[in-house]
């Protein structure tokens, strides 16, 4: 399955907030195809200023049998929103092909340089050409997340109390429990297409 199928699953979701830990978890370990283990690690020496987050996904063998274990690492030196983000924004990761994974030092430096360019400049995806994969798809990581955390049924619920001035934008944030700005993202009147864009691609 792709994150794209993935986000499809959450869709209808409405009850709010989600659990990254719980919930997205659950539901990847129930379409992922073959045995997978996600471990998540909290870490108060990773600076959010380079990485908020890392994903890496190893092979282990156990009584003669292969399994996938994706371990998760989120700096704890950013507030909880993004802490909750990040946890869901790095389990997209499991769906990538293994080519479009960032390991070495080197992939991570440029991916952190692409990511500061191209930070809310999505039409930049269409530049990264071949060696900008992980970048890329490191950078709709996030749409997946937001997708994810701000399911398009609750979003759908909560924009007309927002139009109408009977809910704030913070009480929606808050509600939610990511960023405010993914979940203006959300809001924002292009969402639904580019919903549908994720899910088809």
């Amino acid at each position: 399955m792709k994150a794209s199928k993935f986000i499809g699953i959450f869709a209808n979701w409405f009850e709010l907030p989600l659990d990254p830990q719980v919930h997205v978890k659950k539901a990847i370990l129930e379409h992922f195809p073959g045995r997978l283990q996600i471990d998540f690690f909290p870490d108060a020496d990773l600076n959010p200023e380079i990485m908020r987050g890392e994903f890496k996904m190893l092979k282990i063998k156990e009584h003669d049998e292969w399994h996938r274990h994706a371990q998760i690492t989120v700096s704890t030196k950013q507030d909880l929103k993004w802490q909750r983000f990040v946890a869901c924004k790095e389990q997209m990761h499991v769906f990538d092909a293994p080519d479009n994974r960032v390991s070495s030092s080197k992939a991570v430096n440029t991916l952190i340089e692409k990511l500061r360019q191209s930070r809310d400049k999505v039409e930049n995806l269409e530049s990264y050409g071949a060696d900008g994969i992980p970048a890329a798809f490191d950078y709709l990581a996030e749409f997946y997340a937001a997708a994810v955390m701000f399911p398009m049924a609750a979003r759908n619920l909560v924009r007309p109390k927002v139009d109408a001035g009977t809910m704030t934008l913070d009480e929606v944030v808050d509600l939610v429990g990511i960023p405010k700005s993914y979940v203006e993202d959300v809001l924002a009147d292009s969402w639904p297409h580019l919903h549908s864009a994720l899910i088809r691609l």
